[in-house]
């Protein structure tokens, strides 16, 4: 069980937008129930020499040099689902190997709370519909952090990457919240 926010501690959230091509990476600090602060992001991009696990191996690696240099206690990442007929899509197996080593990573210290968030559902969290772009998520994460973003090919999936943090953060300080709540409420007899 995850423990509640205090005043006085600083959380730090990772936030990663998975791809086997270009995986995007933000890291938020909040100090107790404040406001996020970004203070650093980026998008991993193997050389196009490395190929399959090779690949994988490589994003890996450099996943668990930003958890060495910020040690998150939350890591969040962007799942999928499959469909029932996707019989084969492309990248699929490189995929969820790629998100079998993210959930790996919550087994090594500091042992980070994994959060995953499917598309269909944190985009709508964020920007308030289900179809968006990801100029409107830019858009909302410059809203939320003063940072900016334009959610182009040069910085969308270190966009996403916050933007799953944010949504992260936003559900623990709502799961907090209702704790709390349901901690003060009168029991019925």
């Amino acid at each position: 069980m995850e423990k509640p926010y205090r005043h006085d501690e600083t959380t730090v959230i990772l936030g990663l937008d998975p791809g086997t091509g270009k995986t995007g990476w933000a890291v938020l600090t909040v100090r107790g129930g404040g406001s996020p602060t970004l203070l650093a992001h980026g998008t991993l991009i193997p050389r196009s020499a490395l190929i399959g696990l090779d690949r994988q191996l490589w994003i890996l690696s450099h996943m668990q040099d930003l958890i060495t240099a910020h040690p998150p206690q939350m890591l969040a990442y962007e799942g999928f689902t499959w469909r029932a007929d996707d019989n084969y899509v492309v990248g699929r197996s490189g995929l969820e190997r790629l998100i079998g080593g993210i959930q790996a990573l919550a087994l090594m210290p500091p042992y980070p709370v994994l959060v995953e968030l499917l598309p269909s559902r944190w985009g709508l969290q964020l920007v308030g519909q289900r179809q968006h772009t990801k100029e409107q998520i830019a858009f909302a994460v410059n809203c939320r952090l003063g940072t900016s973003f334009k959610g182009d090919q040069y910085d969308n999936h270190a966009t996403d990457a916050a933007g799953l943090a944010l949504v992260a953060l936003d559900n623990r300080q709502a799961q907090t919240y209702l704790n709390r709540y349901q901690s003060d409420a009168p029991v019925a007899r």
